[in-house]
């Protein structure tokens, strides 16, 4: 094996091991819908559920404009080998970025790199922080298994393979719709390229994308836009003016988190960052950026056509979610550069070979900045991949780097009511309502911190409020059923029986379900319900197990009871009221024998 090889599989192996607190952590955040919420990734064997279906499931179709038949089908893979373990999702998001690391360094090479410059490109992707957003989740599958199927198809581009490129776009495609920017990357690269292999080969990668936007549009029955609220992209409904300069704002944005990854975010919806509305400094400055890029590609199209090739890399996926083009469902997110930033790190490594062939002082400098970027990359990344360790910890971490994003604050907000924090949970959510009391979210979670501090007059006012304005479904018909099965068991069993059958209801719903049978004299159909509650939690739920605890101490059977509860203790253990409940239950237990 050379060098060259052996240096690739040593990025592969850093990729992985630099990523791999990841096994430890939980699913979090988006994950709980795209895995556990998804009855398509409990279907491995329903092809015909993944391809007429959209990437969050059958209930969200219309709504959100994304189409991962594969990506569906690997997370249902995973699922049916290990459930909903969170170790398995996490060990494959690792291989995957292994791969997509090799194969930068690989690509690299292809296009004319030296071997040392092709190896930095490969390392500095292997160990980039913005990238701990598409691997330290589960849902982030996506950007993983797109990227490297991507990349992959510009590798047989580059050494003449043209069906079997073809193949990997139109999985890639299949994966992400951000692959798309890849279609076009090929066909610039075969229009500008000195060996041009046939007059219309560039037509091929476009071709390919037709036939997925064909069949996309089969499903969606839309060729692209999603439908977000005002708070995921505050400028979905803007004017053309807002577009464009949120359109420069989020390329600086996106450039600034590639050359310096400080502070990273899991969430830019509002107010993580204010959008631009208007021609701020940092929208006009990303113009200027946006338009001298897109220069340096054109002009370097005919003397230096690698180096053009790499920038398109760059630019062409990118463009997808721009904001120049469909709707976006998020006004930014970091785990949408994974593909893009592939580009970049071969640009880096076109100048660091550039500078090695310069005199010995440059090369040394060139080589020394590149050493400290992947030291201190690494170091960030590692740090990063902690803050991914379980909602609790994210939620945190977001509110402390984006104090006025008000998914934030009420996430974190139903995070401190349900350790028992009253203090704290009450400060966040009014933390979040003065930040924006016009939309529905701040008030269904109010609503749920209420109902937890039995407050049922202020629960019952913010929970009105909500579904007075434009809500999620889910979202809106499981904090109904929460607030009413603690002060009106009788008309939560309707409610909260709606709520279980609503697309996407999670284990929270079939809980208050359980607690309003059990509050109603249905002790039967209570355990029913907590049995499937138990059947839907990804990740272990102080509340879940303190409730069903409860209710089988209650029931009389207090041996069964006390593996709940010491659960529930073991998560929570500053909470008093769980500690006593164990203890009571492991006496009577006792009492019994």
């Amino acid at each position: 094996m050379s060098r060259f090889a052996l240096t690739t599989v040593g990025i592969a192996v850093l990729a992985a091991a630099l990523h791999c607190g990841t096994i430890n952590n939980e699913l979090t955040f988006d994950d709980h819908w795209a895995i556990e919420r998804n009855p398509n990734t409990a279907r491995p064997a329903d092809l015909a559920a993944h391809f007429t279906s959209g990437f969050w499931g059958p209930g969200y179709l219309k709504r959100d404009a994304a189409w991962r038949p594969l990506t569906t089908l690997t997370l249902a893979w995973n699922r049916a080998a290990g459930g909903l373990d969170p170790a398995g999702y996490h060990a494959v998001n690792l291989l995957l970025h292994a791969l997509a690391a090799a194969l930068v360094a690989l690509l690299g090479r292809a296009l004319g790199l030296r071997d040392e410059a092709a190896l930095a490109a490969g390392a500095l992707f292997a160990v980039h922080p913005v990238h701990v957003d598409a691997i330290a989740p589960g849902v982030g599958r996506a950007d993983l298994l797109m990227a490297v199927l991507a990349l992959a198809a510009g590798l047989a581009w580059e050494r003449r393979r043209p069906g079997v490129a073809a193949g990997a776009l139109a999985l890639a495609l299949l994966a992400k719709e951000m692959a798309a920017g890849a279609a076009a990357a090929l066909a610039w690269r075969a229009v500008t390229r000195p060996d041009r292999g046939g007059r219309w080969r560039w037509a091929l990668p476009l071709a390919v994308a037709a036939a997925w936007l064909a069949a996309r549009y089969a499903v969606l029955g839309a060729l692209g836009g999603a439908h977000p609220g005002p708070l995921e992209n505050p400028v979905a409904h803007a004017g053309l003016a807002a577009r464009l300069w949120t359109a420069g704002h989020c390329y600086a944005l996106a450039l600034a988190k590639f050359v310096a990854p400080v502070t990273l975010l899991a969430d830019y919806s509002y107010a993580a960052v204010e959008p631009a509305t208007g021609p701020t400094a940092v929208a006009i400055a990303g113009w200027a950026l946006l338009a001298t890029t897109i220069a340096a590609m054109v002009l370097a199209a005919r003397r230096r056509p690698e180096l053009s090739a790499m920038l398109a890399w760059w630019l062409a996926p990118y463009a997808i979610v721009s904001h120049l083009g469909p709707t976006l469902p998020m006004w930014f997110a970091e785990r949408v550069l994974y593909l893009p930033s592939a580009g970049l790190c071969l640009a880096v490594g076109w100048a660091v070979g550039r500078a090695a062939g310069a005199r010995q002082a440059v090369a040394r400098a060139a080589g020394a900045a590149v050493a400290v970027a992947i030291a201190a990359f690494s170091v960030r990344s590692a740090v990063r991949v902690g803050d991914w360790r379980d909602d609790v910890t994210l939620h945190a971490k977001t509110v402390e780097d984006a104090p006025r994003n008000v998914k934030a604050l009420a996430n974190a907000a139903r995070d401190a009511a349900s350790r028992g924090d009253a203090g704290a949970a009450l400060a966040l959510v009014r933390r979040a309502l003065a930040v924006r009391d016009d939309v529905a979210l701040p008030h269904l979670a109010a609503a749920s911190v209420y109902a937890q501090l039995g407050d049922a007059e202020r629960a019952a006012a913010h929970l009105d409020r909500a579904l007075s304005m434009p809500h999620d479904l889910a979202t809106a018909a499981e904090t109904r059923c929460a607030v009413l099965a603690r002060f009106r068991p009788d008309v939560a069993v309707p409610a909260c029986e709606a709520a279980t059958r609503a697309p996407f209801a999670g284990p929270d719903a079939w809980m208050f379900l359980a607690i309003a049978y059990d509050r109603t004299g249905d002790p039967a159909r209570a355990e029913a319900a907590f049995a499937m509650a138990l059947d839907r939690a990804g990740a272990p739920s102080v509340t879940l197990a303190y409730n069903y605890g409860i209710f089988l101490l209650r029931r009389g059977r207090p041996a069964d009871a006390v593996a709940p509860l010491a659960r529930a203790a073991a998560l929570a253990p500053d909470r008093p009221e769980i500690a006593r409940a164990l203890a009571d239950a492991r006496a009577a237990a006792a009492a019994r024998r």
